[in-house]
């Protein structure tokens, strides 16, 4: 059974599939897809146009930037962006490093 704690945000075309789980005070950001059996912690933030791949667990007070696609577990605090996600700054360090050397 899909659960959606309380105080959550939910913005325009948001999609909850089957058996997700969404803890105390998520915001979902606008075009965002949670699939079956997600689970969300509390106080996690997914950004617009974002997708919480099957059997996903997100820990609490996690960041998931706008247009992530998750498909491993994002730990606790944790700040993940692109697709696949991976760690936000990592990323952004390899994109400013690819910049200057062209």
């Amino acid at each position: 059974m899909t659960h959606i704690g309380a105080h959550c945000q939910l913005g325009i075309q948001v999609n909850v599939s089957h058996d997700a789980y969404l803890a105390d005070n998520c915001i979902l950001s606008g075009n965002v897809s949670i699939t079956g059996r997600a689970k969300l912690a509390e106080n996690v933030w997914v950004g617009t146009g974002s997708t919480i791949s099957n059997w996903v667990v997100v820990g609490a007070n996690a960041l998931i930037r706008a247009g992530s696609v998750v498909i491993q577990d994002v730990g606790e605090n944790q700040d993940v962006s692109g697709n696949f996600a991976s760690p936000h700054v990592k990323r952004l360090k390899q994109h400013i490093e690819q910049t200057h050397a062209k």
